[in-house]
């Protein structure tokens, strides 16, 4: 029990007294009796026999750093079936006691900044509403999480834990998130499922926790995406990916939140199952991501149809990666198989670095890019900002750092470098440029280069 004081019981400052503010527990329990919708509490410490009891949507919150709230054993706060549907706050609290939920709807009881001791799911909703929502926003349940009623539970950040989590037989609980969140889940005998968080909105995007929900996302053609509407998705953690298939984006804004996006295996079943983590890439942008390539597997296999964007995008790895033929890293192919070229397609790297060394050391290697593999008919490919900072030695008789095979010269195909800044070494056997190893598509009015490195900047292996 002392240890438990010593967990729960952290320094609170004394703060000045502001206007409606709670100084002592009996002024705390008449508070919650009168239904009030918003509690503010001084900082300091609080004591109580008995259950408080919250009747109605309301905050419970702190003037200061912190407030502790004390109960006697088996006891602490009830969240009334009278809340129904509503939401209940809590911020900047230790509670040593428990939680009991009974009441409260889609909207969630949060607990922010806050520490307690138990908490336990037991909302009926057989005769109607809404199955409640924990959400613990840099907060912790140091003791067990008791699901005894369906229930959603979602941590919103890393700070936020749970010790253990049981379950009841015959009760689901969904996590929006990642089952390893709910730290031991070994005394459970009912069924946890992974959710995926958020709505797939600019404002509110889905929020992609684990592999399972990047699958259940992306891992089929338009799965996701039946409204053929524009979405949003956000990456929550760094993600290794099955690589046993290809996935799919279809207007989709994919924000890699900075976090890594890379594959356990490397197959070759088909044409493009091998080649790249993304089979197709359509009407979509991949922005601050760190793509850890492994396998020489490249990012996306076909980028085409409508405008694609990699935005922020860097690409590394652990060792040195080789490029299949006509291959390259970022996208080996600017088009959709089957579907044809479309004029006016727009295929825009920027800010992209590859910090990936290649090494390819056997004789004769096939032609290929660095950026972007090849290039089709009417596709407009732009590099704005793009870096290569890797060492980079091939042995291909041709080789295009921003693109390799261009394509007819009589196509209306562009491509366009602006700021390319190349800070690794460039060697290759044979004919190798910065824009792209079709000499004399470099040198027609398609290309545009602008601040482009000079070629003689890449040395020739003899």
């Amino acid at each position: 029990m002392v240890s438990l004081i010593l967990l729960f019981f952290v320094s609170c400052d004394i703060d000045p007294y502001i206007v409606g503010q709670i100084e002592s527990p009996e002024a705390f329990k008449n508070a919650l009796e009168e239904g009030k919708d918003s509690i503010v509490l001084k900082s300091g410490s609080y004591s109580f026999d008995d259950d408080l009891r919250i009747s109605k949507s309301s905050r419970i919150y702190v003037n200061g750093s912190c407030a502790n709230i004390s109960f006697a054993s088996g006891k602490g706060i009830v969240v009334d079936e009278s809340v129904a549907d509503g939401n209940v706050r809590f911020e900047d609290l230790n509670i040593d006691g428990k939680l009991l939920v009974n009441g409260g709807g889609s909207k969630s009881i949060e607990l922010v900044n806050t520490r307690i001791k138990d908490v336990e799911m037991a909302k009926d909703i057989s005769s109607g509403g809404e199955m409640p929502r924990l959400e613990l926003e840099s907060s912790s349940i140091e003791g067990i999480l008791l699901v005894t009623k369906n229930a959603y539970v979602e941590l919103l950040d890393e700070k936020s834990k749970i010790n253990s989590t049981i379950v009841d037989e015959n009760v689901e609980a969904y996590i929006v998130g990642c089952i390893e969140e709910l730290g031991d889940i070994s005394s459970s005998k009912g069924k946890i499922t992974e959710v995926i968080g958020g709505s797939g909105t600019e404002s509110d995007p889905y929020r992609i926790k684990s592999p399972k929900q990047f699958k259940a996302l992306f891992g089929t053609k338009k799965n996701y995406n039946q409204d053929d509407k524009q979405i949003y998705a956000k990456l929550q953690n760094d993600l290794v990916l099955d690589g046993s298939l290809n996935y799919y984006l279809t207007k989709t804004v994919l924000d890699g939140n900075m976090h890594s996006l890379s594959i356990d295996k490397h197959y070759e079943d088909s044409q493009s199952l091998g080649t790249a983590i993304f089979g197709e890439v359509i009407g979509s942008t991949i922005e601050n991501l760190i793509f850890d390539m492994k396998y020489s597997v490249a990012l996306i296999a076909f980028a085409g149809k409508e405008d694609v964007v990699l935005r922020n995008v860097i690409a590394r790895s652990d060792t040195p990666q080789k490029v299949p033929s006509g291959g390259a890293i970022f996208v080996v192919h600017a088009y959709i198989p089957g579907e044809g070229a479309v004029v006016s397609n727009t295929l825009t790297l920027e800010k992209c670095i590859n910090e990936v060394e290649i090494s390819m050391v056997e004789e004769q290697t096939a032609d290929h890019g660095i950026f972007v593999g090849k290039n089709v008919q009417d596709k407009t490919i732009i590099l704005d900002s793009c870096e290569n900072r890797a060492t980079i030695v091939s042995y291909a008789k041709k080789m295009g750092v921003a693109l390799g095979l261009s394509g007819s010269k009589s196509n209306k195909a562009k491509l366009k470098v602006v700021n390319f800044k190349n800070s690794g070494k460039i060697s290759c056997t044979g004919y190798a440029s910065f824009l792209t190893y079709d000499e004399e598509y470099n040198n027609s009015v398609n290309v545009i280069s602008i601040g482009n490195p000079d070629d003689s900047e890449i040395e020739v292996i003899k």
